[in-house]
């Protein structure tokens, strides 16, 4: 199913009316049924700590909390730098690039889309998701990209309420 008008509105009205994390859930809502994923995560960027923080997970095997060394994952993040998106479209590339591949391929995941979220040139996270091989395409990365802007006053807030 392609983005409709009816989902940016959507997820509009859930980041300007509904806490953040229910605001999360609603993304994940449509992302499912736009692009699909076994797991979707929102990471937000804690700069001076060098790390990035979880602040909503589809998955209890990667709860909200958990942080990250930047790094460990030095090549999504300097593609995102440069692109906005970033692609490990098979398990060799999730291998190469995630420290944590074989947790993730415990999972069924062999392929993972990253979209940084920006404002006004300051990286402020990423939205995660995480598949099958073959899963995502470039209609998919647009979608991701739009979805990654969409969210970005939610991760403005510092940290956000996710209560």
């Amino acid at each position: 199913m392609k983005l409709t008008r009816a989902h940016i509105d959507e997820v509009l009205r859930a980041v300007g009316e509904e806490p953040a994390a229910t605001a999360f859930a609603a993304v994940a809502t449509i992302a499912q049924a736009t692009c699909g994923f076994r797991l979707l995560t929102v990471l937000r960027y804690d700069e001076p700590a060098g790390e990035v923080v979880r602040v909503y997970s589809s998955d209890p095997a990667y709860p909200v909390g958990g942080r990250k060394s930047l790094a460990a994952y030095t090549v999504n993040h300097a593609v995102m730098a440069a692109d906005g998106c970033f692609l490990a479209a098979d398990a060799d590339a999730i291998r190469r690039v995630f420290a944590d591949h074989e947790r993730l391929f415990a999972l069924g995941i062999t392929a993972i889309l990253n979209a940084q979220v920006r404002v006004s040139g300051r990286r402020l996270g990423t939205l995660n998701l995480s598949g099958t091989q073959g899963q995502y395409g470039t209609e998919e990365v647009a979608t991701a990209r739009l979805l990654a802007g969409l969210i970005a006053p939610l991760l403005a807030v510092n940290p956000p309420d996710v209560s």
